[in-house]
């Protein structure tokens, strides 16, 4: 019986009217970003298109993934261990894409996995481990700690940390992170001390694509030019010392261009990055 409800809920997923995000003027991850959150974004389209995209087990899951444009997320925690264990985060976030109101919350109602809740007026369903609901259409917005919060901090109670030249960055990106004033972080692999880690203000960190190529793009604002200074020593330090022990003789111009410094900015151009170092970082994510 179970798995004909799930069939059912499918079917019904696959003979809605399409949809798109509802978010048009500013991207919908502009109202995340406060202090501390780490806020992940990906181009779903791109992602699928190049195959950078995990596939679920799950056929509901695979579904929903398959019908989304773009998927956002913010995860926080109260661990100040560093790097913090992934685990430890909390997540909310949306899915952006062919997601009608009444067909994918009637699907929500049909499947027996999920409850329907109410708190503050805010309806919401939830499985024991995430709470779910289209409250636009175009929009399936979740949370595994608490849907009216993320309700009322990215759709009705919308307050912009995001500036709109970093969003574009990001927008842009095929993945994309951004960070403000974090008190700890997860590995991204460049080990860096967690005294440097605290005297930043803000990071972007983001994924573009060349053709078939990858590269990894960064810029971090520190507290201070010298700070920046220090942070770039630490990156172009650590880039020779993996040269080195791949046996490669740096080009410290062209390391000079691809790590450099801009006042209070440390930044990252063109990293080069390979398809499975991306779907590592994205399964990541997703755990």
């Amino acid at each position: 019986m179970r798995r004909v409800l799930l069939y059912c809920t499918i079917l019904l997923l696959l003979t809605s009217c399409v949809h798109h995000s509802p978010y048009r003027e500013e991207y919908y991850f502009q109202a995340m970003g406060e202090d501390s959150e780490i806020v992940f974004t990906a181009d779903t389209d791109r992602m699928k298109a190049g195959g950078y995209l995990i596939g679920f087990d799950d056929p509901l899951l695979s579904e929903l993934a398959e019908r989304s444009e773009r998927v956002s997320a913010a995860f926080y925690t109260e661990s100040r261990e560093y790097p913090a264990p992934m685990d430890s985060y909390k997540v909310y976030g949306g899915l952006e894409g062919n997601f009608g109101k009444k067909t994918i919350n009637t699907a929500l109602s049909l499947n027996r996995s999920f409850e329907k809740e109410k708190v503050d007026g805010i309806k919401y369903y939830t499985n024991g481990s995430y709470q779910v609901r289209v409250p636009k259409n175009g929009l399936l917005l979740f949370s595994n700690d608490s849907y009216p919060n993320a309700f009322r901090r990215t759709v009705s109670d919308r307050v912009i940390h995001i500036d709109p030249v970093t969003a574009a960055k990001l927008g842009d990106s095929i993945f994309g992170l951004y960070v403000k004033r974090p008190e700890t972080m997860i590995e991204l692999g460049f080990e860096l001390p967690q005294a440097v880690l605290m005297k930043m203000q803000d990071a972007i960190v983001y994924v573009i694509e060349n053709g078939e190529e990858l590269s990894l793009n960064a810029d971090v604002r520190m507290e201070s030019e010298s700070l920046a200074r220090t942070f770039t020593t630490l990156i172009r330090n650590k880039i020779l010392a993996d040269l080195k022990r791949g046996g490669t003789k740096p080009d410290f111009k062209a390391l000079s261009k691809q790590y450099y410094q801009n006042g209070a900015t440390a930044s990252v151009r063109d990293y080069p990055i390979s398809r499975e170092q991306l779907i590592r970082l994205t399964g990541m994510v997703g755990r």
